[in-house]
Order: C-alpha cells, then structure tokens, then sequence
C-alpha cells in the first residue's frame, strides 16, 4: 500500500451521511464511535487545507454559512508549514487518498478527511525523526497516528487515474493539489459534504460511505424535479492504455433516465452548484465512482441531508438504466 497524497504537507444519524464516513476512515465499510476522538476533535481549532481551484474567499464563504462546530483556519495547499500545527490543539480537513496495490490490480482512493493524531504516539515519532543524522526529504509526517472523525470520497477523473499508474506519487499527488481534477469540488457540492460531516460529529453518530437506505422523503420526488449534474453523463475508459472521461451522447444521457417515469432535468454542475449555495428547497442526483464501487445518492440540498443512499459493485465502471431505475422503484413505494 502507497499513500496516495503523503507529499501534499511536504510540498507546502445514518440518515443524513451516506457518502460521507463518521467516525472511521473514508475506506473503512462500518462507522465507529471513538468518544475521545470526537472530544478531542471538538476542543481544536481545525486546519482546513484546499486545493487552489477557488480562491481562499471561497472556500471561507462556505464555512462561514456551515461550519460552527470549532473555530478553524484556510490555507491553500503551500501557504504554511503545516508542522506547525502538529500538535493536540488542532485538528485537519483535506484533500487525502491511497493507492493499495494488490496482486496485479491497482486502486486509486482519493477523499477529504477530517482528523486530529494520537500525540503521545506522534511525539515519540517526531523524536525519532529528528534524532536521525539525515532525514528522508520525503518523509510524511502527517502518515501516522491519525484518528480519523469523518470524511468523503472525491470522485477522480480520468487524468488524475491515468497519473497514479503512469507517475510517481509526488507528480500525481501535485496534480490532485493544483488542478480541478475531481467531479464533486464544487463549493455547492463542498457545502453539503460538510453540513453532513459537521452532524454527524455534533451527533457522534457512527456512518460509513457504504451505507444503504431509503427515506420517506423520497415520496416527494413523485412531483418535484430531480436535477442531474452533467457529469453524471460522464462514462469512463477503463482501457489501461487511456485512461479517460468521455461525455455521453445526448441519446445515451436520456437512455440512462429512461426508467425514471418523474420529472428529472439535466444541469450543469456550476449551476447546480449555485442553486445549492443559494438555498434553493431542490433534490439533486449525487454520484460518485470509487474503482469498481458506485455510491448513489439523493441529496436534499438546503440542508444536505441524504434521502437514498445506495452502494454497487461489479465489473462495470459506469452507471446503468437499471441503476436509475432502482431509484424509480423505491419513489414509488413511499
């Protein structure tokens, strides 16, 4: 196993949180409660760490409207030396990931997640690193010891996939901290990741990204729209010599709502964004590919609270009419 994005620090109720983890690892299937971590995470200030896709401003408006859980800082990745904030006092929120390399398969995990370290571990690690006569220059501080409170999967494309096979960790990992190069990054998107995590640790209830259910509130979609961002019309190539997005027909983006039988309406992602950072009372299709598991979700968007959750794995890559379908079915039997 390599850790996906080590270099990044170097170089500069169940019902509102499917697809997002509480409690554990973004990877890890079950949530779990760890009272201290939570307690500990709640008596820190919080080190939020962005990618420079928005400007700083951005990325501050959104957790001045949602996050009021413990008093935080923003950078952007390479503004601070973040060892400086390595200690019980603060906790992290960003941009993480792995790579697990098992047999001849590799698979590329990315999310955001939120963490404080076990201290009394990580000093004795500090200690030893600077004990050393010489000090690996790639040495990630920030590997060992976490203790994970929540976290969401960010949704690769292509480019950043076709990287972690093709480049070494450090050129992958500097293109997932300066580039746009995950679907579910918009500051809309971002609000609602982190309106569920903030519950779900004020609640300490335990979630995984692998959970599955269906809320009554899904008898509502009887009559109003759902939208689809237009990156669900994306389909990917998993071919190991191209690696890369490529848009569906229009043809191919109604086949795949033809199960539907309600009202759904295709929306560019920037728009939709700014109907969610606007409060707009809307449901929205939310849709992440992690390897060969898919995470479905509907997502009410003024509060970001989940209303069906499902979780598919399989050989395919890509979402299904079948899929879309499921969705139909369980409106219908609200």
């Amino acid at each position: 196993m390599k850790n996906f994005l080590c270099l990044l620090f170097l170089v500069c109720s169940i019902f509102f949180n499917a697809q997002v983890a509480i409690g554990s690892s973004v990877t890890d299937h079950k949530g779990k409660v760890e009272t201290k971590n939570f307690t500990q995470f709640l008596n820190s200030e919080t080190i939020f760490v962005f990618p420079p896709v928005y400007d700083k401003s951005v990325y501050e408006k959104i957790l001045k409207d949602t996050w009021t859980i413990t008093p935080y800082k923003v950078f952007l990745y390479g503004d601070a030396d973040l060892t400086d904030f390595m200690s019980d006092k603060y906790s992290f929120a960003t941009v993480d990931g792995k790579i697990v390399e098992k047999n001849i398969s590799t698979s590329i995990y990315t999310y955001f997640s939120f963490f404080t370290f076990d201290m009394k571990e990580k000093t004795k690690e500090i200690e030893k690193f600077l004990s050393k006569s010489k000090k690996k220059e790639d040495y990630d501080l920030f590997e060992k010891h976490r203790q994970y409170v929540g976290g969401f999967y960010l949704f690769q494309k292509g480019e950043l996939v076709q990287s972690s096979y093709a480049n070494s960790i450090k050129e992958t990992s500097k293109l997932a901290q300066s580039e746009d190069i995950f679907f579910n990054f918009k500051p809309g998107f971002l609000k609602n990741y982190f309106q569920s995590v903030q519950k779900g640790i004020s609640d300490k209830a335990a979630s995984s990204v692998y959970d599955v259910f269906k809320t009554p509130e899904l008898k509502k979609l009887q009559t109003a729209t759902l939208y689809v961002p237009n990156y669900i019309g994306i389909k990917f190539n998993p071919n190991l010599y191209k690696l890369e997005d490529k848009e569906r027909s229009e043809e191919d983006k109604a086949d795949l709502f033809s199960k539907y039988e309600f009202k759904y309406e295709y929306i560019d992602d920037n728009a939709l964004s700014e109907k969610i950072l606007n409060n707009e009372d809307i449901y929205y299709f939310r849709y992440v590919r992690m390897n060969n598991g898919k995470f479905l979700n509907i997502v009410e968007a003024k509060t970001g609270k989940i209303i069906y959750s499902e979780s598919i794995f399989g050989m395919s890559y890509n979402l299904k009419p079948d899929y879309i379908k499921d969705i139909k079915t369980a409106i219908k039997k609200f």
